[in-house]
């Protein structure tokens, strides 16, 4: 901070790191720093500064992250061989790696997604001390592994990234109850078009990885897919966005069999779009004979020749029509509206005098008095 008087404030002054805002733009910087234990497999014991380049990047994860910038002379200085293991394409870890996994396990996640985002391979050594080491991720927050597999699921290459989380049997750490058919998952998740980096932020993202996180859990029960989403530390209402939309997806074939009320639910629920896509490529990752794709044709066609609205009809009546009608408060208020609106989705009811005749004739051998 003596460097940056005036425009620098510690963000992780344990770990020797400061905040440097210069022209409204701010960067993380960090001291020199040397190894040191990590007892919980994540976060140093303590900080040990160093006062030189070569002590530093002996500590860092991978060489393709140790390469630094001499800022008078504009020199890349590369202690680690990373230039090399970029022109390789290459992801190598620095030093032991079995010590580098030990020390921070995350870089077990971080080391997949590195090699699927940017087409590289991963060293021999590299990779057999993360099958080695594949246990330790159950010491990583679910957070933080929840945070790692959405970046791996918003880059063009997410199949490859869990490809290669199968095979280095990190999977079964990441994500224990998918004891499934993974094939099933990954052919599901090819039919996907692959997101581009100019979509690298918002709405666009945030639909491709749940329509991704909806494939990989699809096959998952009601307890295994609640347990993995509160694993991975998911928030109420993603979890609840999730299950909704794989919920639907599962009973996609049923849609024309059912009543219009439960067909136009179905249509104007908010993420019908998503659900759609999670159908779609459920259905055409199928095997050929079962006929998935005329399966899944069927339906859509059938959902846009019906041209159901994806609104809500007008209300025509509510719990304050109800008292004013004279009707005690009761949780049958509920019961009887639910009842008038299926009357509206069928078309039965379009008029509030149809409507307050329909919950009267409801109503009249209710325990409710009228007043």
């Amino acid at each position: 901070m003596a460097i940056f008087p005036d425009c620098s404030k510690p963000v992780g002054a344990k770990f020797g790191v400061v905040l440097v805002t210069i022209n409204e733009e701010s960067f993380e910087v960090a001291t020199f720093r040397a190894e040191g234990a990590y007892s919980d497999h994540r976060h140093p014991d303590a900080v040990v500064y160093s006062k030189t380049l070569a002590e530093d990047v002996q500590r860092r994860d991978f060489t393709i992250n140790a390469l630094a910038l001499d800022i008078e002379t504009g020199e890349l200085v590369d202690l680690t061989g990373g230039v090399m293991d970029i022109a390789h394409k290459k992801i190598r870890c620095i030093g032991d790696p079995n010590r580098r996994f030990e020390e921070d396990a995350l870089r077990l996640l971080r080391a997949i997604r590195f090699a699927a985002r940017l087409d590289f391979q991963i060293d021999e050594p590299t990779w057999g001390a993360m099958r080695v080491n594949a246990p330790l991720l159950a010491e990583i927050s679910g957070e933080r592994k929840r945070e790692e597999l959405i970046a791996m699921l918003s880059q063009p290459r997410a199949v490859r990234a869990l490809e290669l989380l199968l095979l280095s049997n990190l999977l079964d750490y990441l994500l224990p109850e998918l004891d499934t058919d993974f094939g099933r998952v990954l052919r599901r998740l090819k039919q996907m078009p692959a997101i581009s980096w100019s979509s690298a932020y918002g709405q666009a993202v945030k639909d491709h990885v749940l329509i991704a996180l909806s494939l990989l859990f699809l096959d998952l029960g009601t307890t295994a897919r609640k347990n993995a989403l509160l694993g991975l530390k998911f928030s109420t209402a993603d979890a609840a966005q999730i299950t909704n939309i794989i919920t639907k997806a599962q009973v996609w074939s049923c849609i024309p069999d059912w009543n219009l009320a439960a067909q136009r639910r179905y249509r104007r629920d908010a993420d019908y779009d998503l659900i759609r896509q999670v159908a779609l490529h459920d259905y055409f990752a199928r095997p050929a004979y079962t006929g998935g794709q005329r399966a899944f044709h069927r339906v859509d066609q059938f959902m846009s020749a019906a041209g159901l609205p994806g609104t809500y009809p007008k209300v025509l009546l509510n719990g304050d029509d109800l008292i004013a009608l004279g009707y005690k408060p009761s949780p049958a208020f509920g019961f009887v509206l639910h009842n008038l609106e299926d009357e509206q989705l069928e078309e039965k009811i379009k008029t509030r005098e149809e409507a307050v005749a329909f919950v009267t004739t409801q109503l009249r051998n209710s325990p409710m008095a009228v007043s």
